[in-house]
Parts: structure tokens; C-alpha cells; sequence
């Protein structure tokens, strides 16, 4: 019970900044024997998650819903390309997932692993954010754009990387503003976490029924409460400022990890 409340804590936090959530998770397990969560709670965790991101971007749902029916009748709204663009920035990570998930489910599951990539991608946080222009909004978002953030995207299956950060660096190469990156990012991440929710409760019910429990309902919603408080938090500090001190903790989180594993 206390190490799956801890677990929602640490969810919460990290799945809402550019820090990786999977690669927290991973040192945390190490560094006080606590084991990886089962399918059950990733499930659980994964629609907290996907919660928040509804409720706190239920303007661009919205949207998007209503584009879809306005294209019934044969007129196109904003919100329809919105959808359309997260819908084809999705594919590529849906056909790198399959890959990985049929051929390398452990990749880069190491703490050594971990530890380079939070550097690596910490420095290119850091430089990018800080080398791009800031101007661009998403109704200036091409198919170019969201091939290329939804490609940047695969490399988040590598724990690690963390797939808010990597699209926020794509975001940023493209010189979109902080809080229109981010956007876009959140947004993005919705089908991308529910297909992945889908599939391991997929795999759980196919011999069994999901076991319902008020402990996946608890670790659910301290993800939920926790998260939606981060992410409020998080889009206030792109409005005013940098990516920089992510980027700093990244570098310092991946020394850390490599201290730890070689030491």
C-alpha cells in the first residue's frame, strides 16, 4: 500500500515535467527495493494521468470534437486540424511502440542507460530552448511539423528520455512558443497513453478479470491530484519563463543515476 502510494507521488509529478517519469521510477525501485509496479497499477496510473490532461485541456477537446462533427457537414474548423495533426504525429510512435514491445521490451532499462539519456537530453533541452526563436503558435502547424515531433517522439520508448521532453525539444527546433510546445505535447501524449493502458489491460483480461480494487482507485487519484497541480504549475512557469532549470535537473539527475549505478 505505501509503495504504490509513493509510486502515485512520484507519477504525478514527473509525467507532468520534461524529467522522465519511467526513469524516477526506476531509481527509486533501486534505491529502496521497492518493485516495479505491476500491469494493474501501470494501468491505474495511466488513466490518472490521462485525466488530468482532460481536465485541464478540455477547451481543445472540445474543439477537436466539435471540428470532427463540423466535418460532417462538410465545413472544416480549427479544431479538426488540430485533431488531424495529433492523429498523424501519433503514427510513428504507434508503429516504433509495436516494434519495440514485440522485439525490445527491456531496451535501455539499465541505470547507466538511464543516467545518459537524462544528460543528453538535459544539454539538448538547454540548448535548444535557448537557441530557438519563441514565436510560432500551433495554428501555424504543418504536416512537416507533426511528422517531425511525433518521429521525435519514438525515442521517449527508451526510458530515460522522457517523452515530454523530447517533444518539447522538437517543439522548440521548430521555433514554437513554450506554452504552444507544450500544448501540443500534452496533448499528443493522449493517445499515446491510452493505447498503451489499452494493450496491458488487454493482456491482464485475457485470462483473467481486472481485479477493481480501492488501491488502484487511491493510486489513481493521487496521480490525478498530484499531476493536475504539476501541470497548472508547469504551464504557468512556460508563460514567464525558460526550460532551463529542467534541463540543469536533468544533468544533475543523470549524475546521480550514474553515481549510483557505478558506485
Amino acid at each position: 500500500m505505501k509503495d504504490i502510494f509513493l509510486v502515485s507521488i512520484i507519477q504525478g509529478i514527473t509525467e507532468f515535467l520534461p524529467v522522465s517519469s519511467s526513469g524516477h521510477l526506476q531509481l527509486i525501485s533501486k534505491l529502496y527495493h521497492i518493485p516495479m509496479v505491476g500491469r494493474t497499477t501501470e494501468v491505474a496510473l495511466h488513466l490518472g494521468t490521462v485525466l488530468v490532461i482532460f481536465a485541464y485541456f478540455w477547451r481543445d477537446l472540445m474543439n477537436m470534437i466539435e471540428g470532427l462533427f463540423s466535418l460532417l457537414r462538410g465545413k472544416i474548423l480549427p479544431g479538426f486540424w488540430l485533431l488531424f495533426f495529433i492523429c498523424l504525429a501519433t503514427i510513428p510512435v504507434v508503429i516504433c511502440g509495436y516494434m519495440v514491445d514485440s522485439y525490445g521490451d527491456n531496451l535501455g532499462r539499465t541505470l547507466t542507460f538511464i543516467g545518459w539519456a537524462s544528460i543528453i537530453s538535459g544539454v539538448l533541452l538547454y540548448v535548444v530552448d535557448h537557441n530557438m526563436p519563441t514565436t510560432r503558435r500551433l495554428d501555424s502547424l504543418t504536416i512537416k511539423d507533426s511528422l517531425i515531433i511525433g518521429v521525435i517522439q519514438c525515442i521517449a520508448l527508451v526510458p530515460g528520455v522522457s517523452r515530454l521532453g523530447s517533444t518539447l525539444i522538437a517543439g522548440r527546433l521548430l521555433g514554437f512558443k513554450r506554452t504552444e510546445a507544450a500544448r501540443f505535447s500534452f496533448l499528443l501524449s493522449i493517445p499515446a497513453i491510452l493505447g498503451a493502458a489499452t494493450l496491458t489491460f488487454m493482456r491482464l483480461t485475457q485470462h483473467t478479470a481486472f481485479p477493481f480494487s480501492s488501491t488502484l482507485f487511491l493510486a489513481m487519484a493521487v496521480a490525478f491530484v498530484i499531476g493536475l497541480f504539476v501541470l497548472v504549475l508547469f504551464m504557468s512557469w512556460l508563460r514567464k519563463f525558460t526550460l532551463t532549470p529542467f534541463a540543469i535537473y536533468r544533468i544533475i539527475f543523470g549524475l546521480f543515476v550514474l553515481y549510483f549505478a557505478y558506485f
